[in-house]
């Protein structure tokens, strides 16, 4: 859940939710379960992309995700 939580809050500060937002949404994901960290590679493609549609479904994949192979499966679908 820690990995969701990261990912989502990536996805978030992308789409302009102020940090105070993201931090308190998710802490709440993150005190589930602990998992890994978001790899910086992925981070970095989540923070380059302007489409916001695209920003949406990544978002909506993050919270239905079980691991990050499937969440960067998800994103290239």
């Amino acid at each position: 859940m820690k990995l969701i939580g990261k990912i989502i809050a990536v996805l978030l500060l992308r789409l302009n939710v102020p940090r105070d937002e993201v931090a308190q949404f998710t802490d709440q994901i993150e005190r589930r379960k602990e998992s890994g960290t978001v790899p910086e590679e992925l981070k970095s493609r989540i923070m380059k992309e302007r489409d916001s549609d695209k920003l949406g479904k990544w978002l909506k994949a993050a919270a239905r995700t079980q691991s990050i192979e499937d969440f960067i499966s998800k994103m290239d679908s």
